[in-house]
């Protein structure tokens, strides 16, 4: 299927991609739902928007078998490495959450662990110390305006 600009969903979705090693993450560039999963529309807007893990997960493995869900071994529902994503349980997903730590509601997560991050802290870091404008800034880490300003003015990342 084909969208905008005449792009089908493969070269869209991976167009939106920062695409490292094999065995580090690939971080989803594009909309994100709260979760920190990426986002991609396919089609038109009655047809729907789809969580880019499960897309690549069913490029990669297949059709997902009933009851499963796509499960990252990094821990990054941002991450896109097909090698970082398997199907498994829904059991499985909340051990595996539980395990490491990530099983928690009530407290807010700051930085690097809110799954809705776009920076890390050592970017942070060198947005803060940086001469070159929040627009040149925007350009090199993929956000926007706003955000490179927020950074700088500590409303965000206030803990850094």
């Amino acid at each position: 299927m084909r969208g905008s600009k005449g792009l089908s969903l493969q070269e869209r979705l991976w167009s939106k991609v920062a695409i490292g090693e094999p065995d580090e993450c690939w971080r989803w560039l594009g909309a994100q739902q709260s979760t920190g999963h990426g986002t991609i529309r396919c089609g038109t807007r009655t047809q729907g928007v789809l969580s880019t893990h499960q897309v690549v997960a069913e490029w990669t493995y297949g059709p997902r078998p009933e009851g499963l869900e796509v499960l990252h071994s990094c821990n990054n529902g941002w991450c896109l490495n097909p090698a970082h994503l398997r199907y498994g349980t829904h059991a499985e997903n909340i051990a595996q959450c539980i395990a490491e730590g990530r099983f928690k509601f009530l407290e807010p997560r700051l930085g690097e662990t809110n799954n809705n991050s776009k920076l890390t802290e050592a970017e942070v870091l060198e947005i803060r110390s940086s001469s070159l404008t929040s627009t040149e800034l925007g350009r090199i880490y993929g956000v926007s305006l706003a955000t490179i300003s927020k950074v700088r003015r500590k409303e965000t990342w206030k803990h850094v």
